[in-house]
């Protein structure tokens, strides 16, 4: 099967074409994606308010105090295909999702430390889309800046921990897309979603 969640700083899109047995790790059941499409999410929006980066307690391998970043962690053990999405904020993500990533990609839950300093992956058989919008021409900040900031959650977190792979899209120019434009965009990402890329 495959699965999509989606974690996303600005607004929350996800899609996915089979759910696995919730048994399997004690979540509830997927919920049907909005719009009359036939796929199942589960969607975090870590820019609702929900989400802190104060007061995070750690006991063990759960957070007390944070339920969102409680049902991540959660979520991410369900997915098999994870879609983030969110806008460029100074070259990078926004603070709160890096934040998020701080609190999700942990040890324990995404990877493991090995003796000898070694580490051992634990999210191997996921693969991940990071949806990005900027104000630049995308082709600019691909070629010039070489998407250090997406880049950097794509190998350093994402690939670290073994999602792969970890495929980009990058939409430019926002405030300057028309309305056909935009219809366009969104029509290739509910294309990607019915594929589960």
């Amino acid at each position: 099967s495959s699965t999509v969640s989606a974690w996303s700083s600005a607004v929350g899109c996800s899609r996915a074409t089979a759910a696995p047995s919730s048994s399997a790790t004690g979540c509830a059941p997927p919920r049907p994606v909005a719009g009359g499409c036939s796929e199942t999410c589960r969607n975090v929006d870590n820019g609702n308010g929900s989400f802190s980066l104060t007061n995070l307690r750690l006991t063990g391998t759960t957070y007390l105090g944070q339920a969102v970043v409680n049902q991540a962690l959660a979520d991410i053990a369900w997915c098999e295909h994870m879609v983030v999405v969110f806008p460029l904020w100074l070259g990078g993500a926004p603070a709160l999702l890096q934040g998020f990533f701080e609190q999700t990609m942990r040890p324990g839950h995404a990877f493991k430390y090995l003796e000898g300093g070694r580490t051992q992956t634990l999210m191997n058989g996921r693969s991940a889309r990071l949806v990005v919008t900027m104000g630049m021409p995308a082709f600019v900040y691909r070629f010039w800046f070489m998407s250090h900031g997406v880049r950097r959650i794509s190998r350093s977190i994402l690939g670290f921990v073994g999602f792969s792979p970890v495929r980009e899209t990058l939409f430019g120019m926002l405030m300057n897309a028309g309305e056909a434009r935009r219809a366009k965009w969104l029509a290739g990402m509910r294309e990607l979603g019915r594929k589960g890329l």
